[in-house]
């Protein structure tokens, strides 16, 4: 067990590393980390290990060395990964990966081809669960609002709801719970818009299966219960809701009819939150895809529609001229600064209908 040393006069601790505890930490599998920790799963090629949902990604053959290109990004190993994309400091890093507030952690452990072992390794880690401020979220909520234009109501009604919450970096923590209110999955968004690359992932030991969700009210006779709007992120999932809000009021609805939605956020593309959000939730019969425009959204929006269409309703809402939800959201609201028009914002998303339950 690494020793606690106080910094002298901070009253913070540092905590030593062996070598070979640092060793064993950057031999951790980038593959198997990124899978767990992010979602994102790859395909090898030639040269290297491709990221699907994030094709500017790869890791290289020794599953250690990796570079996101189109963040100007590389490292040499999982502890490179947390310091140059999610901005923790080299000691936040450390902790994430060994634990050390249980004395029954299960280390990772080197091992070599020539030596199998017959331990099998934990198939969760340790969740960590950013520390929150007290009583304050100005940053995540003015990032929300005015950078992101999600609708200030939902916001607060959200940071109530103790589904979002501002950590002590200032980033805005997306939380999704288990079947006992128990938290099992931490998502979270940088705020600092000076940033050139903005921190965003999932914590480690976030289950993906209970991600970010917003139930509808099932109060409400209006309500879709049996459906669920599926997004890739949770800044997407909020833009549906504000989209929602904004049509709602066109129509003289009333101020919370956003409510009336399930919404999932996938935390990429792949469908290992939804299969067990439909576990969990056996009323839904129709699925709604609200992912991305680009190859990897749409791709995924076809994997679910494939996989799901025999058992499912399944339909896809391609955003129309945008990336996402939130930059139709952002360009719509924009828009209704400069110039007074009475188009709806209903009219910038395309709704194809491509499969029927059968």
């Amino acid at each position: 067990m690494p020793k606690r040393i106080s910094y002298i006069g901070s009253g913070k601790e540092y905590v030593h590393y062996t070598n070979d505890e640092l060793e064993n930490l950057r031999s951790i599998d980038m593959i198997d980390f990124l899978g767990r920790k992010e979602g994102f799963s790859f395909k090898q090629t030639s040269s290297y290990f491709k990221c699907i949902e994030h094709d500017s990604l790869v890791i290289y053959p020794n599953r250690r060395t990796w570079a996101w290109n189109s963040h100007d990004v590389k490292g040499k190993n999982v502890l490179d990964w947390l310091q140059r994309v999610d901005g923790l400091s080299f000691q936040e890093a450390c902790m994430m990966l060994s634990p050390l507030e249980t004395e029954t952690v299960t280390r990772f452990k080197k091992t070599t081809s020539s030596a199998p072992t017959t331990s099998k390794e934990p198939s969760q880690k340790q969740l960590y669960i950013p520390e929150k401020t007290n009583g304050n979220y100005k940053n995540v909520y003015m990032y929300l609002t005015l950078t992101r234009c999600i609708d200030a109501d939902i916001v607060s009604t959200l940071f109530h709801d103790k589904l979002i919450y501002q950590d002590t970096h200032n980033n805005a923590c997306f939380v999704g719970y288990d079947e006992n209110n128990n938290i099992r999955c931490v998502t979270q968004r940088g705020t600092n818009t000076y940033a050139d690359k903005a921190y965003k992932g999932n914590t480690t030991g976030s289950m993906i299966e209970y991600s970010f969700n917003v139930p509808c009210n099932k109060s409400d006779p209006k309500a879709e219960i049996n459906r669920v709007y599926l997004f890739e992120a949770p800044i997407d999932l909020l833009s549906h809701a504000t989209i929602a809000k904004i049509v709602g009021e066109q129509k003289g609805d009333r101020e919370d009819c956003w409510k009336r939605q399930n919404r999932l956020a996938l935390l990429g593309v792949s469908d290992v939150a939804l299969q067990a959000y439909l576990s969990r939730n056996p009323s839904i019969n129709e699925i709604v895809c609200c992912l991305d425009s680009d190859s990897a959204g749409r791709e995924g929006a076809k994997n679910i529609l494939q996989k799901y269409g025999d058992k499912y309703k399944v339909s896809i809402h391609t955003p129309k001229n945008s990336k996402d939800y939130n930059e139709v959201l952002c360009k719509y609201i924009q828009q209704q600064k400069t110039v007074t028009q009475s188009d709806n914002i209903d009219n910038d998303v395309t709704y194809n209908r491509t499969s029927a339950r059968r």
